[in-house]
């Protein structure tokens, strides 16, 4: 479900301390729907999670040339995995009822 991914300097950083998931996603879920932005979590020891993007990567990879150049990064500091999972887990969960 979640896998690690790192980035370089092309990301913004949020801290949304004390925030609950959900409200998290929320915020961020107008951001991430710009094709060219994805959202990461990031552990405290600096390991990252892919949130959003899935679809677009595989888009991308089998067409490279619809790929943009530079993709934004938007970081999310979680305190552990778990947090990250939950995370992911609301993103779904609002993309899935925003389509309705």
């Amino acid at each position: 479900m979640l896998g690690p991914c790192r980035f370089g300097d092309n990301r913004s950083r949020l801290d949304p301390s004390g925030s609950a998931e959900m409200i998290k996603a929320a915020d961020l879920l107008a951001k991430a729907r710009n094709p060219q932005t994805v959202v990461m979590a990031e552990l405290p020891d600096g390991r990252q999670f892919k949130i959003t993007g899935y679809e677009r990567a595989a888009i991308w990879a089998r067409r490279p040339e619809v790929a943009p150049l530079h993709v934004g990064v938007i970081v999310v500091r979680v305190a552990d995995a778990a947090e990250a999972a939950r995370l992911y887990d609301e993103f779904e969960r609002l993309l899935a009822h925003d389509m309705m």
